[in-house]
C-alpha cells in the first residue's frame, strides 16, 4: 500500500478500498464477499482493520492510518 495515501475508515468506497482489501485478503484476514465486490469499506472490512490492529498492537480504532498502513506492508 501507499503510505502516502489518505485514512480510510468505514462508509469509504472505490479503489483504494478493493486495494485494501486485497491487502488483507493476502494477509488471511476475511472480508466479506459484498464488500469486495462493491469495493466498500463496511463493518466486515473495519473488523478485519481491527484485528489487524490488535496482532500489530496498535491502537483499534478501525482507521487505516498511517501506522496501520504500515503494519499491512
Amino acid at each position: 500500500m501507499d503510505n502516502a495515501k489518505r485514512p480510510l475508515a468505514i462508509n469509504f468506497s472505490g479503489d483504494e478500498v478493493e486495494t485494501l482489501q486485497a491487502d488483507l485478503a493476502q494477509l488471511n484476514f476475511t472480508i466479506p464477499a459484498t464488500e469486495s465486490e462493491q469495493k466498500t469499506f463496511g463493518v466486515g472490512t473495519q473488523g478485519a482493520i481491527i484485528q489487524l490492529q490488535a496482532v500489530a498492537g496498535l491502537p483499534h480504532t478501525g482507521i487505516v492510518d498511517a501506522a496501520t498502513r504500515l503494519a499491512i506492508d
